[in-house]
C-alpha cells in the first residue's frame, strides 16, 4: 500500500470542514487567529503538523512556528484522523489573542516568534503598558531580520504616534494575512 497523496489528504480534510490554501488546511479563521493543519510531503514520508498564527501580524507566508508535528502518514489516510483529533483537542478553541497567549504558555512554546506573538497580542488586547514592559523580552529574543523590522516599526509607531496608532497598525497588517487565506473563510 502506498502512502496517501497530498491531494487525497486535502480532499479528506475538506470533508472534515477544513479549507485548503497550498499546504495549509484552515479550520479556524477568527478576527485574531488562523489555525489548522499543515501538510509536508517529503520523499520518505508525509507529515501533518498543527499551526496557529495571529491574523494581525504582517505575514507574507503561512508557517508552523507555533504548531507541532502531530502525525506521520504511511499507508492510509487514518493519519489525518489522528491529526484532526489532535488539532481539536489542542487548538480548535484558540480563537482570540488571549487564547493564543494562553496556548503559547500552556504548551511551553519558546523562541522568537512566540515572544513576538505575545508582544503583539498585548497590543491587540490594548494592554499598552504591559507591552512596553514586555519590550525587554523582545530585544533579548528576536534575531530574525523580518521580525525585527516589524518590531521596530510597531515600537516606532507606538512611541511617536501613540498606543491607538500601534493598535491600528496591527489592523492594517491583518489585511496582509487575509490575502494568504482561502477566500471563503
Amino acid at each position: 500500500m502506498t502512502r496517501p497523496s497530498k491531494n487525497s489528504l486535502r480532499t479528506a480534510a475538506k470533508k472534515a470542514g477544513f479549507s485548503g490554501t497550498g499546504s495549509f488546511l484552515v479550520a479556524v479563521h477568527s478576527q485574531d487567529v488562523v489555525s489548522g493543519l499543515a501538510l509536508d510531503v517529503a520523499p520518505s514520508s508525509t507529515y501533518i503538523s498543527t499551526f496557529v498564527l495571529p491574523t494581525f501580524d504582517a505575514l507574507s507566508f503561512m508557517h508552523m512556528s507555533l504548531g507541532r508535528r502531530v502525525a506521520i502518514c504511511s499507508s492510509d489516510t487514518s493519519c489525518l484522523d489522528k491529526a484532526i483529533e489532535e488539532y481539536k483537542s489542542s487548538l480548535s478553541s484558540v480563537k482570540s489573542s488571549r487564547d493564543l497567549m494562553e496556548y503559547i504558555a500552556s504548551q511551553g512554546i519558546v523562541g522568537e516568534y512566540a515572544v513576538w506573538t505575545n508582544y503583539i497580542c498585548l497590543i491587540r488586547l490594548k494592554y499598552f503598558a504591559k507591552a512596553r514592559e514586555f519590550r525587554v523580552n523582545l530585544f533579548d529574543a528576536v534575531r530574525s531580520p523580518s521580525i525585527r523590522e516589524r518590531m521596530n516599526m510597531l515600537i516606532g509607531v507606538q512611541d511617536s504616534e501613540g498606543d491607538e496608532s500601534a493598535y491600528q497598525l496591527l489592523a492594517e497588517w491583518s489585511l496582509l494575512t487575509k490575502k494568504l487565506l482561502p477566500s471563503h473563510h
